[in-house]
């Protein structure tokens, strides 16, 4: 038996059952609201600890950011079940610049795309074309759905029927995304010459560096053209998709499987203080900065709240490591019984928005029991770790 079928067998027989059965008593029993919680000293597991730091800093850009940089959706972020954040990672971790992987994805699907002949480019742009109705069908639920959270910054309750049918819309697309972008890169994978999947394994192993090849690909010509009839929206989904089956041709299903900290419900405006307020520091370092300024009892507030939604977070994780072990055998061309997959994906997906909706909840409750004083220092904090000056994008 081959590692890959022990990862699957694992899969089907152990995490969907567990995930189905998480799900069935989430369902029937609510989150306990915030005022009620703390009743005694939360003591969190070591796993609940690490859940804790990507709490805290949601709740750090919650409290200092606006509506606007919470539905700022970074590319590449939908679908990411392909392994490219784990590609990137193994980019930076083999350079001395700790920068080295920051423009590795807006290079990488240039030089990918150049490197293919017309008909090997053909299967990535018919994905895109059959990619976009569900990846702006995501882009927009997904907008309605940080509104709603949202509403309780004003004074409004949750409209939690609404919030859900938008979490269900956006489990379906990124399934139905995934799967479309797994059958279809497993198509062009056996169109490539050995002479391609060694470029593309030199590109991983670090031997290429992409920045340097871009715009110097065999069909480079060829690209720039085609490249100019695309509109704004189809140029950031070609990105997504070819930067994506450079790690899935190179990677492996274990590869797939990881998960970078803090990208589950990623509702709360983190990535534009990454990414458009350039943040100096990390995600643990955000975490610190909203830590210190709160007190223990404050603290005990986002502690409960880590403790009761962790079962979620880990409902998820199994849902989305059987869609990637599902999918994978798509690489192969085996078939997959694509409804049923379906149906076990929007498990986690509820999941993950119930733990958005309670982490909503408790970050407004706890937003109201600050003064005034740390209110303004959070917005200090953040101001003070932000590379982009105040005012511009």
């Amino acid at each position: 038996m081959t590692l890959k079928q022990s990862i699957l067998i694992y899969l089907t027989l152990t995490l969907l059952p567990l995930a189905a059965q998480s799900a069935s008593s989430l369902n029937d029993g609510e989150i306990i609201p915030p005022g009620e919680s703390i009743q005694v000293k939360v003591e969190l597991t070591r796993e609940e600890e690490k859940l804790l730091i990507n709490v805290a800093s949601k709740a750090f850009t919650w409290m200092t950011g606006t509506v606007e940089q919470a539905r700022y959706e970074p590319i590449g972020e939908l679908a990411n079940y392909f392994g490219f954040a784990k590609l990137r990672n193994e980019i930076r971790d083999a350079s001395d610049n700790p920068l080295a992987d920051e423009n590795f994805r807006g290079s990488s699907w240039l030089v990918v795309l150049e490197s293919l002949n017309a008909d090997q480019r053909q299967v990535l742009y018919d994905l895109a074309n059959k990619q976009e109705p569900p990846f702006l069908g995501f882009l927009e639920a997904r907008e309605d759905f940080i509104n709603g959270l949202y509403r309780l910054k004003e004074g409004n309750p949750l409209e939690r029927e609404n919030l859900t049918q938008y979490i269900r819309t956006m489990g379906r697309c990124e399934a139905q995304i995934s799967l479309l972008s797994a059958a279809s890169y497993g198509k062009l994978s056996l169109m490539l010459t050995e002479d391609q999947k060694s470029f593309f394994a030199d590109i991983r192993a670090g031997r290429i560096t992409v920045s340097e090849r871009k715009g110097r690909g065999p069909y480079a010509k060829e690209v720039e053209r085609e490249l100019k009839s695309l509109s704004p929206e189809k140029t950031d989904l070609m990105t997504e998709i070819a930067s994506k089956f450079l790690s899935y041709e190179t990677g492996t299903l274990e590869d797939a499987l990881f998960l970078p900290s803090g990208k589950i419900g990623n509702y709360f405006g983190f990535a534009s203080y990454r990414y458009e307020d350039r943040a100096k520091v990390s995600r643990s370092g955000a975490a610190q900065l909203m830590l210190d300024v709160l007190d223990e009892d404050q603290k005990e507030i986002l502690r409960s709240l880590t403790q009761q939604i962790y079962p979620l977070q880990q409902c998820y994780i199994d849902s989305r490591a059987y869609l990637i072990g599902e999918a994978y055998p798509l690489k192969e061309g085996v078939s997959v019984d694509e409804k049923n997959l379906m149906e076990n994906y929007l498990v986690g997906a509820m999941a993950e928005g119930r733990m958005g909706m309670a982490q909503a909840i408790y970050f407004d409750y706890l937003e109201q029991n600050l003064s005034e004083n740390q209110l303004q220092e959070l917005k200090s904090r953040r101001e003070s770790s932000s590379k982009t000056p105040k005012g511009r994008n």
